[in-house]
């Protein structure tokens, strides 16, 4: 179907109807399209998917009930895995409720890689009181070539003495997200 630009340019605006991805573009192209969920997309000829513009969010994962008891150091379940066709920047970032028995406990929120690898140096919270919660916030701004990524939650104990958790309810989630920053 043929755009007729004259007409979308005296409307002051483009229409797009929301669907599935289409096929792949023929080489040398490139599709925009609107898909369901009311974002702008692009494929390539390869088939390869990319939200436009920078803030768009690429993968979210949360808890919405507590972990079983953290001992040293444990995933404690929120993971996000995506996919880049080209080198962007890139904003993960993870939240954490820590809940324990013992006043004092210290814990670190960590982000790291699907191998564990630590992919940001947080600071520590430390629980003043019992059995209440605490939010710990932690991010990294990475530039991350094309290719698959995935990223996880763990939490690592500096001192605990009592029974800790990552707590989380459906209005207080434990999350953790991705945001393209743009090129």
């Amino acid at each position: 179907m043929a755009l007729d630009f004259r007409r979308a340019l005296s409307l002051g605006q483009l229409l797009l109807r929301q669907a599935a991805a289409p096929a792949a573009p023929a080489a040398g192209l490139v599709t925009l399209y609107a898909k369901t969920d009311g974002r702008l997309y692009t494929q390539t000829p390869a088939g390869a998917e990319s939200a436009v513009g920078a803030g768009t969010e690429l993968a979210y994962d949360e808890i919405t009930t507590g972990t079983s008891e953290i001992t040293t150091e444990a995933d404690v379940g929120p993971s996000i895995t995506f996919t880049l066709a080209a080198t962007r920047k890139v904003l993960i970032r993870a939240s954490f409720l820590f809940r324990s028995t013992t006043s004092g406990d210290q814990w670190r929120g960590l982000i790291t890689d699907a191998s564990n690898a630590q992919q940001v140096d947080t600071g520590m919270i430390q629980i003043f009181g019992t059995n209440f919660n605490f939010r710990e916030e932690v991010s990294v701004r990475k530039s991350l070539a094309a290719g698959t990524y995935t990223y996880k939650m763990r939490a690592v104990a500096v001192t605990s003495a009592g029974t800790t958790i990552v707590s989380a309810s459906s209005a207080n989630p434990t999350y953790i997200q991705a945001i393209d920053l743009g090129p």
